[in-house]
Protein backbone atom coordinates (compact mmCIF):
# COMPACT_ATOMS: atom_id res chain seq x y z
CA UNK A 1 0.00 0.00 0.00
CA UNK A 2 2.87 2.33 0.82
CA UNK A 3 4.39 1.68 -2.59
CA UNK A 4 1.12 2.52 -4.34
CA UNK A 5 0.81 5.80 -2.43
CA UNK A 6 4.36 6.79 -3.37
CA UNK A 7 3.83 6.05 -7.05
CA UNK A 8 0.64 8.10 -6.99
CA UNK A 9 2.46 10.99 -5.31
CA UNK A 10 5.26 11.01 -7.90
CA UNK A 11 2.81 10.84 -10.80
CA UNK A 12 0.79 13.68 -9.31
CA UNK A 13 3.86 15.86 -8.76
CA UNK A 14 5.14 15.15 -12.25
CA UNK A 15 1.83 16.01 -13.89
CA UNK A 16 1.79 19.40 -12.17
CA UNK A 17 5.47 20.28 -12.55
CA UNK A 18 5.56 19.40 -16.23
CA UNK A 19 1.93 20.44 -16.64
CA UNK A 20 0.78 20.58 -20.23
CA UNK A 21 -2.59 20.54 -21.93
CA UNK A 22 -2.79 16.75 -21.46
CA UNK A 23 -1.48 16.67 -17.90
CA UNK A 24 -2.06 13.32 -16.26
CA UNK A 25 -1.65 11.38 -19.52
CA UNK A 26 1.53 9.47 -20.43
CA UNK A 27 4.22 11.24 -22.44
CA UNK A 28 4.32 14.73 -20.91
CA UNK A 29 8.04 14.97 -21.66
CA UNK A 30 7.24 14.46 -25.36
CA UNK A 31 4.87 17.44 -25.37
CA UNK A 32 7.17 19.97 -23.68
CA UNK A 33 9.27 22.38 -25.73
CA UNK A 34 13.00 21.66 -25.72
CA UNK A 35 14.42 24.99 -26.95
CA UNK A 36 14.07 28.55 -25.67
CA UNK A 37 13.02 29.75 -29.12
CA UNK A 38 10.24 27.18 -29.29
CA UNK A 39 8.99 28.19 -25.82
CA UNK A 40 9.14 31.91 -26.70
CA UNK A 41 7.01 31.32 -29.80
CA UNK A 42 4.53 29.27 -27.72
CA UNK A 43 5.46 26.12 -29.60
CA UNK A 44 4.16 27.39 -32.94
CA UNK A 45 7.20 26.06 -34.81
CA UNK A 46 5.77 23.15 -36.80
CA UNK A 47 6.73 24.96 -40.04
CA UNK A 48 9.63 27.11 -38.80
CA UNK A 49 13.20 25.80 -39.13
CA UNK A 50 15.54 26.13 -36.14
CA UNK A 51 19.21 25.19 -36.12
CA UNK A 52 19.96 22.48 -33.59
CA UNK A 53 16.36 21.64 -32.64
CA UNK A 54 14.32 21.30 -35.82
CA UNK A 55 13.81 17.54 -35.44
CA UNK A 56 11.66 18.20 -32.36
CA UNK A 57 9.38 20.59 -34.23
CA UNK A 58 9.05 18.68 -37.50
CA UNK A 59 11.46 15.96 -38.72
CA UNK A 60 10.61 16.84 -42.33
CA UNK A 61 12.70 20.01 -41.92
CA UNK A 62 15.87 18.03 -41.16
CA UNK A 63 16.52 17.88 -44.90
CA UNK A 64 16.96 21.68 -44.80
CA UNK A 65 20.21 21.30 -42.83
CA UNK A 66 23.18 22.59 -44.79
CA UNK A 67 25.96 21.63 -42.37
CA UNK A 68 26.65 20.10 -38.97
CA UNK A 69 24.51 21.65 -36.20
CA UNK A 70 24.44 21.13 -32.44
CA UNK A 71 21.73 22.19 -30.03
CA UNK A 72 21.74 22.17 -26.22
CA UNK A 73 19.25 23.42 -23.61
CA UNK A 74 19.18 23.69 -19.84
CA UNK A 75 15.81 24.41 -18.26
CA UNK A 76 15.64 25.05 -14.51
CA UNK A 77 11.93 24.63 -13.84
CA UNK A 78 10.03 25.32 -10.60
CA UNK A 79 10.13 22.97 -7.62
CA UNK A 80 13.60 21.50 -8.27
CA UNK A 81 12.67 20.29 -11.73
CA UNK A 82 15.38 20.38 -14.40
CA UNK A 83 15.39 19.47 -18.06
CA UNK A 84 18.36 19.02 -20.38
CA UNK A 85 18.32 18.56 -24.14
CA UNK A 86 21.09 17.77 -26.59
CA UNK A 87 20.87 17.23 -30.33
CA UNK A 88 23.36 16.86 -33.16
CA UNK A 89 22.50 16.64 -36.85
CA UNK A 90 23.87 17.14 -40.32
CA UNK A 91 22.91 17.05 -43.96
CA UNK A 92 23.12 13.86 -46.01
CA UNK A 93 23.81 14.83 -49.63
CA UNK A 94 22.19 15.29 -51.95
CA UNK A 95 18.79 16.02 -50.35
CA UNK A 96 18.43 14.44 -46.89
CA UNK A 97 19.40 14.99 -43.28
CA UNK A 98 19.64 13.07 -39.99
CA UNK A 99 20.04 13.84 -36.30
CA UNK A 100 20.49 12.15 -32.93
CA UNK A 101 18.99 13.68 -29.78
CA UNK A 102 18.73 13.00 -26.06
CA UNK A 103 16.32 14.56 -23.55
CA UNK A 104 16.28 14.18 -19.76
CA UNK A 105 13.73 15.50 -17.30
CA UNK A 106 13.87 14.85 -13.58
CA UNK A 107 13.45 15.88 -10.01
CA UNK A 108 15.06 14.54 -6.87
CA UNK A 109 15.13 14.90 -3.09
CA UNK A 110 11.34 15.01 -2.79
CA UNK A 111 10.30 14.30 0.79
CA UNK A 112 7.56 11.65 0.94
CA UNK A 113 4.84 11.54 3.60
CA UNK A 114 2.58 8.62 4.48
CA UNK A 115 -1.10 8.72 5.44
CA UNK A 116 -0.15 9.29 9.08
CA UNK A 117 1.76 12.42 8.06
CA UNK A 118 5.05 10.77 8.92
CA UNK A 119 8.12 11.72 6.90
CA UNK A 120 9.60 8.88 4.90
CA UNK A 121 12.64 8.58 2.66
CA UNK A 122 13.37 11.03 -0.13
CA UNK A 123 12.18 9.97 -3.57
CA UNK A 124 13.05 10.99 -7.13
CA UNK A 125 11.72 10.70 -10.66
CA UNK A 126 13.59 10.67 -13.98
CA UNK A 127 12.10 10.64 -17.48
CA UNK A 128 14.24 10.60 -20.64
CA UNK A 129 14.33 9.53 -24.25
CA UNK A 130 16.78 9.08 -27.10
CA UNK A 131 15.61 10.01 -30.59
CA UNK A 132 16.86 9.25 -34.09
CA UNK A 133 15.49 11.44 -36.87
CA UNK A 134 15.63 11.33 -40.64
CA UNK A 135 14.22 13.63 -43.30
CA UNK A 136 14.30 13.74 -47.08
CA UNK A 137 13.44 16.51 -49.52
CA UNK A 138 11.70 15.17 -52.62
CA UNK A 139 11.43 18.60 -54.24
CA UNK A 140 11.53 22.26 -53.30
CA UNK A 141 7.84 21.97 -52.47
CA UNK A 142 7.63 18.75 -50.43
CA UNK A 143 9.65 17.09 -47.62
CA UNK A 144 8.93 14.22 -45.28
CA UNK A 145 10.62 12.97 -42.09
CA UNK A 146 10.31 10.58 -39.16
CA UNK A 147 11.36 10.43 -35.51
CA UNK A 148 11.94 7.16 -33.65
CA UNK A 149 12.17 7.49 -29.85
CA UNK A 150 13.26 5.11 -27.13
CA UNK A 151 11.62 6.08 -23.84
CA UNK A 152 12.89 5.49 -20.30
CA UNK A 153 11.38 6.24 -16.88
CA UNK A 154 12.74 5.56 -13.41
CA UNK A 155 11.18 6.03 -9.97
CA UNK A 156 13.48 5.85 -6.95
CA UNK A 157 11.12 5.27 -4.04
CA UNK A 158 13.91 4.44 -1.60
CA UNK A 159 17.37 2.96 -1.63
CA UNK A 160 15.80 -0.46 -2.13
CA UNK A 161 12.59 0.30 -4.04
CA UNK A 162 13.24 1.31 -7.64
CA UNK A 163 10.77 1.00 -10.50
CA UNK A 164 11.57 1.53 -14.18
CA UNK A 165 9.75 1.37 -17.49
CA UNK A 166 10.60 1.76 -21.14
CA UNK A 167 8.76 2.29 -24.38
CA UNK A 168 8.81 3.51 -27.96
CA UNK A 169 7.23 6.34 -29.90
CA UNK A 170 7.15 7.34 -33.56
CA UNK A 171 6.44 10.68 -35.29
CA UNK A 172 5.75 11.47 -38.94
CA UNK A 173 6.28 14.98 -40.33
CA UNK A 174 5.46 16.66 -43.63
CA UNK A 175 6.53 20.09 -44.88
CA UNK A 176 5.33 21.92 -47.97
CA UNK A 177 7.10 25.09 -49.12
CA UNK A 178 4.40 26.81 -51.15
CA UNK A 179 6.63 29.79 -51.80
CA UNK A 180 9.93 31.21 -50.59
CA UNK A 181 8.12 33.03 -47.77
CA UNK A 182 5.39 30.53 -46.81
CA UNK A 183 5.71 27.03 -45.32
CA UNK A 184 2.99 24.63 -44.22
CA UNK A 185 3.80 21.83 -41.77
CA UNK A 186 1.92 18.77 -40.53
CA UNK A 187 3.06 16.33 -37.88
CA UNK A 188 1.47 13.17 -36.54
CA UNK A 189 3.04 13.06 -33.10
CA UNK A 190 3.24 9.74 -31.23
CA UNK A 191 1.13 7.86 -33.78
CA UNK A 192 2.56 4.72 -32.20
CA UNK A 193 3.75 5.22 -28.65
CA UNK A 194 3.55 3.56 -25.26
CA UNK A 195 5.30 2.91 -21.96
CA UNK A 196 5.61 -0.67 -20.79
CA UNK A 197 5.36 -1.58 -17.10
CA UNK A 198 5.90 -5.31 -16.83
CA UNK A 199 3.05 -6.84 -18.80
CA UNK A 200 1.04 -3.61 -18.92
CA UNK A 201 1.18 -0.80 -21.48
CA UNK A 202 0.32 2.87 -21.05
CA UNK A 203 -0.64 4.30 -24.42
CA UNK A 204 0.68 7.80 -25.21
CA UNK A 205 -2.03 10.03 -26.73
CA UNK A 206 -1.51 10.84 -30.40
CA UNK A 207 -1.38 14.47 -31.53
CA UNK A 208 -2.08 15.87 -34.98
CA UNK A 209 -0.32 19.23 -35.38
CA UNK A 210 -0.62 21.61 -38.32
CA UNK A 211 0.60 25.14 -38.86
CA UNK A 212 2.17 27.75 -41.08
CA UNK A 213 5.14 30.08 -40.98
CA UNK A 214 5.14 33.26 -43.03
CA UNK A 215 7.91 35.77 -43.67
CA UNK A 216 6.36 39.07 -44.83
CA UNK A 217 9.98 40.28 -44.99
CA UNK A 218 13.37 38.75 -44.23
CA UNK A 219 13.24 40.39 -40.78
CA UNK A 220 9.78 39.24 -39.63
CA UNK A 221 8.36 35.78 -38.90
CA UNK A 222 4.69 35.08 -38.16
CA UNK A 223 3.70 31.56 -37.13
CA UNK A 224 0.40 29.86 -36.27
CA UNK A 225 -0.30 26.32 -35.10
CA UNK A 226 -3.34 24.15 -34.43
CA UNK A 227 -3.18 20.97 -32.36
CA UNK A 228 -5.58 18.09 -31.81
CA UNK A 229 -5.00 15.35 -29.26
CA UNK A 230 -6.73 12.01 -28.89
CA UNK A 231 -7.05 11.65 -25.14
CA UNK A 232 -9.23 8.58 -24.78
CA UNK A 233 -10.03 7.45 -28.34
CA UNK A 234 -13.57 8.83 -27.99
CA UNK A 235 -13.00 12.51 -28.79
CA UNK A 236 -10.48 15.01 -30.05
CA UNK A 237 -9.55 18.16 -28.17
CA UNK A 238 -7.86 21.12 -29.83
CA UNK A 239 -6.09 24.39 -29.16
CA UNK A 240 -4.38 27.22 -31.03
CA UNK A 241 -1.03 28.95 -30.57
CA UNK A 242 0.87 31.65 -32.40
CA UNK A 243 4.07 33.61 -32.27
CA UNK A 244 6.08 36.35 -33.91
CA UNK A 245 9.78 37.04 -34.31
CA UNK A 246 11.52 40.26 -35.32
CA UNK A 247 15.18 40.37 -36.33
CA UNK A 248 17.32 43.44 -35.74
CA UNK A 249 19.88 43.02 -38.49
CA UNK A 250 22.96 44.37 -36.74
CA UNK A 251 26.48 42.99 -37.13
CA UNK A 252 25.41 40.45 -34.52
CA UNK A 253 21.68 39.93 -35.22
CA UNK A 254 19.27 40.25 -32.27
CA UNK A 255 15.84 38.60 -32.19
CA UNK A 256 12.76 39.58 -30.20
CA UNK A 257 10.03 36.95 -29.85
CA UNK A 258 6.47 36.92 -28.49
CA UNK A 259 4.02 34.07 -28.30
CA UNK A 260 0.56 33.23 -27.05
CA UNK A 261 -1.38 29.99 -26.71
CA UNK A 262 -4.52 28.61 -25.16
CA UNK A 263 -3.72 27.42 -21.67
CA UNK A 264 -6.53 24.87 -21.89
CA UNK A 265 -8.00 22.91 -24.77
CA UNK A 266 -10.72 24.72 -26.69
CA UNK A 267 -13.06 21.70 -26.77
CA UNK A 268 -13.21 18.98 -24.15
CA UNK A 269 -15.94 16.33 -24.19
CA UNK A 270 -17.72 18.35 -26.88
CA UNK A 271 -18.00 21.27 -24.45
CA UNK A 272 -16.35 24.56 -25.35
CA UNK A 273 -14.02 25.98 -22.75
CA UNK A 274 -12.97 29.55 -22.09
CA UNK A 275 -10.00 30.76 -24.11
CA UNK A 276 -7.60 31.12 -21.21
CA UNK A 277 -4.33 32.28 -22.73
CA UNK A 278 -0.72 31.84 -21.69
CA UNK A 279 1.88 34.34 -22.97
CA UNK A 280 5.58 33.82 -23.58
CA UNK A 281 8.49 35.99 -24.66
CA UNK A 282 12.14 35.69 -25.50
CA UNK A 283 15.33 37.08 -26.96
CA UNK A 284 17.96 35.67 -29.28
CA UNK A 285 21.51 36.62 -30.20
CA UNK A 286 23.50 35.34 -33.17
CA UNK A 287 27.25 35.78 -33.49
CA UNK A 288 30.20 34.33 -35.39
CA UNK A 289 33.26 32.83 -33.73
CA UNK A 290 36.87 33.15 -34.84
CA UNK A 291 36.63 29.90 -36.85
CA UNK A 292 33.50 31.08 -38.72
CA UNK A 293 31.14 28.89 -36.69
CA UNK A 294 27.72 30.45 -36.00
CA UNK A 295 26.48 30.55 -32.40
CA UNK A 296 22.84 31.22 -31.54
CA UNK A 297 22.04 31.96 -27.89
CA UNK A 298 18.32 32.05 -27.01
CA UNK A 299 16.48 33.03 -23.85
CA UNK A 300 12.79 32.62 -23.04
CA UNK A 301 10.32 33.57 -20.34
CA UNK A 302 7.45 31.16 -19.81
CA UNK A 303 4.49 32.32 -17.73
CA UNK A 304 2.42 29.60 -16.08
CA UNK A 305 0.47 28.82 -12.92
CA UNK A 306 3.70 28.19 -11.02
CA UNK A 307 5.12 31.59 -11.94
CA UNK A 308 7.81 32.68 -14.39
CA UNK A 309 10.38 30.23 -15.73
CA UNK A 310 13.71 31.25 -17.30
CA UNK A 311 14.96 29.05 -20.14
CA UNK A 312 18.26 29.07 -22.07
CA UNK A 313 19.34 27.30 -25.26
CA UNK A 314 22.47 27.32 -27.41
CA UNK A 315 22.75 26.23 -31.02
CA UNK A 316 26.01 25.95 -32.98
CA UNK A 317 26.33 25.70 -36.74
CA UNK A 318 29.78 24.37 -37.69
Amino acid sequence: MRLVRMIFLILLISSFLLADYAGGYPGSILRHGVSARDIALSGATIASYEDGFTSFSNPAMISMKKQLTIGSSLFLLPNKINMQAFSIGRNLPPNAGASLSFIHFGTSNILSINQNEEFLEQISFHDSYAMMSFGINFSQYFSIGMNAKMLFQRYNLSNNDKISSDGISLDLGILSSISENLNIGIKVDNFSGHYKWGENKNIIPMRIISGISYYPSELILIAFQHEMIDLDKDFLSSRLSGGGEYKFNYKNPVFIRLGIKQANWAIINNEKKGLLIQPSAGLGLEFESFNKSIFKLDYALEFNKLGVTNLISLAIKL
